[in-house]
């Protein structure tokens, strides 16, 4: 495909133009002629692409398409957490039942090769990643609420396996602890240390997002409406994970450990009245949080070492050292 990495394109099968698999996403769900399609290589996960329509060129929609390494259980299963995300209040764009399938999963094929998909409402606005700074105070607080709606659900998902989660940091350590080095190296293992000696399982657990940041936070254009999106690796997990996903990453404004800190301290205690957090969540939330950094340092470390320098890949690694830093004052 034309002007995407060939790290990004070989999530899927073998597709030559991009276009010709959103005219056949058009033609099955009914949406007229194509104008024009953008490829969105951000997140380690799903492929991404914007769809715009010929009609007025302002009718847009997205359209993931799922790693070949998900099953399609996997795959219905991430669409069941949107619709489970979307029952308790939370803003998340709506997904599309295919008109012929009913259906929310979607299957292609072009030549011999397969694309299982969702289509999902466009929202006219920007990541926070893509907008290039952090949500204000009172975005913040609006992006905790979301998390504490999230955390009231009563749905339990089957388990996916996510490599940038806090219940699996003991399990990639020991595979990827051979791509760090100097003071990445020492920081991260005595983490590890920490960790290992911690009782995690015995947090309350619910349905969380799990990797709401950045890339995952949308601000519409319109109204400055905050959405939630990428569902992808949301699991029944602590809830604990779900705030200090988010105090290691949109809290933070790397540069001013001041400000950083005092949004942290807000963030959480925020969280922490909206959930009714008990008293070994508050003492734990130091420790996940070093948790959630470490495994930003350790994550890229990895992607550097195979060969992913991207933007978003350095900001994770950035944030994941700043955020230690930030932790040390909490």
């Amino acid at each position: 495909m034309e002007n995407v990495s060939t790290r990004y394109s070989s999530r899927i099968d073998r597709l030559e133009d991009v276009m010709d698999l959103a005219k056949k996403v058009a033609e099955v769900y009914g949406l007229g002629i194509v104008g024009s399609v953008k490829v969105l290589e951000i997140g380690y996960e799903d492929f991404n692409a914007v769809v715009s329509m010929q009609r007025d060129g302002e009718n847009k929609y997205f359209l993931k398409v799922f790693v070949n390494s998900r099953t399609d259980d996997e795959a219905k299963e991430i669409m069941g957490r949107m619709l489970a995300a979307q029952s308790v209040g939370v803003s998340t764009p709506e997904i599309y039942a295919n008109p012929q399938t009913k259906e929310y999963l979607t299957e292609i094929k072009i030549e011999e090769s397969r694309f299982r998909l969702c289509l999902i409402k466009y929202v006219d606005g920007d990541d926070f990643f893509s907008l290039g700074h952090k949500p204000d105070d009172n975005e913040l607080l609006e992006i905790v609420e979301a998390a504490s709606k999230i955390a009231k659900s009563d749905f339990r998902p089957k388990f996916i396996y996510d490599t940038w989660a806090i219940n699996n940091f003991l399990i990639e350590w020991e595979k990827k602890k051979q791509y760090l080095k100097g003071d990445d190296l020492a920081i991260v293992e005595k983490i590890v240390d920490e960790f290992s000696k911690f009782c995690y399982d015995d947090l309350p657990k619910c349905f969380v997002h799990g990797d709401i940041r950045s890339t995952n936070v949308l601000k519409a254009k319109a109204d400055g409406k905050i959405y939630v999106i990428d569902w992808s690796v949301s699991n029944y997990v602590p809830r604990l994970n779900e705030i200090a996903v988010i105090c290691g990453d949109l809290a933070l404004l790397v540069g001013d450990l001041e400000k950083s800190v005092r949004r942290v301290k807000a963030a959480f205690g925020r969280w922490t009245e909206l959930v009714r957090a008990d008293e070994f969540e508050r003492e734990s939330f130091g420790m996940v949080y070093r948790v959630a950094n470490a495994i930003n340092i350790m994550n890229t470390n990895y992607e550097i070492a195979t060969g992913n320098t991207s933007d978003e890949t350095m900001m994770h690694l950035n944030a994941g050292r700043f955020g230690l830093q930030a932790g040390e004052r909490l």
